[in-house]
């Protein structure tokens, strides 16, 4: 057995870093080919850019209810479920406010809103009018 010279042992470790990262960058990317996405409009960016910061006591949500009651008005129909859109754009809001990307997947977008709506804080906001 060769005894190996700092110089080699760097490059096997680099070697071994390079071909983690690249192994983890295949699967973060196979992993989100399979899946859907919905990218945030510039309307959600712009209310997100506006918004408190995001909490467990749901401060934001009167607000983003107030957005879609604007939006609402504006084009002159009615959401069909107010509590989910609701809820859903407190999780996208939630997901650019920690990461910074105005893409998630819709899957996890999904399960994370089906949580939210059932909140017993989140309904107590959402019937909150917005000051």
């Amino acid at each position: 057995m060769t005894k190996l010279t700092k110089d080699q042992k760097r490059k096997k470790k680099l070697k071994l870093r390079q071909k983690n990262l690249t192994t983890k960058q295949q699967a973060n990317a196979n992993k989100d080919a399979g899946s859907e996405v919905v990218s945030f409009s510039p309307e959600l960016l712009s209310l997100f850019e506006r918004l408190p910061e995001p909490n467990v006591e749901f401060e934001c949500v009167p607000l983003i209810r107030q957005f879609y009651e604007m939006q609402e008005k504006f084009l002159g129909k009615q959401l069909t479920d107010v509590e989910y859109s609701v809820a859903s754009t407190f999780v996208m809001y939630g997901h650019w406010f920690t990461s910074g990307s105005n893409v998630l997947a819709i899957s996890e977008l999904e399960s994370m809103s089906d949580v939210i709506v059932n909140h017993p804080e989140f309904l107590a906001q959402l019937n909150k009018i917005a000051a």
